[in-house]
């Protein structure tokens, strides 16, 4: 599960309209605009406490996978920081479900990952 956590919402220090922004992203805090976003995208809700709220759990379709939605919001790691993560991402991700199903032994899949992500890494130097 990817975590996106916020990075995305920034306020640029030079506009004339500062606080017009920072209103936007204190309503995003918010717990009735968590639950309104988890109803409408699916999103996780970075308050843990408004996926176990009973509105949640009524929200259709998701809010019968709330625990296993917990559970991945609970274990969602952050994307590297580098440059290169977009092109490595597609990399893992096809290598990974090359050794997950069997199209290829995982050993082979991991090593193939790994001169892949080097290969990367050393052309973007």
């Amino acid at each position: 599960m990817a975590a996106l956590g916020g990075w995305h919402m920034t306020v640029n220090p030079n506009s004339t309209q500062r606080g017009k922004a920072l209103q936007v992203i204190e309503a995003m805090t918010q717990p009735s605009f968590q639950l309104k976003l988890f109803e409408l995208t699916g999103w996780l809700p970075p308050n843990q406490t408004v996926l176990a709220s009973r509105q949640a759990k009524q929200v259709p379709t998701v809010g019968n996978y709330i625990e296993q939605l917990r559970v991945a919001g609970e274990n969602a790691i952050p994307r590297p920081v580098s440059v290169v993560w977009p092109q490595q991402s597609g990399q893992i991700a096809q290598q990974v479900h090359a050794g997950l199903s069997g199209d290829k032994p995982p050993k082979q899949a991991m090593n193939e990952l790994k001169d892949q992500l080097v290969a990367i890494e050393n052309y973007n130097r």
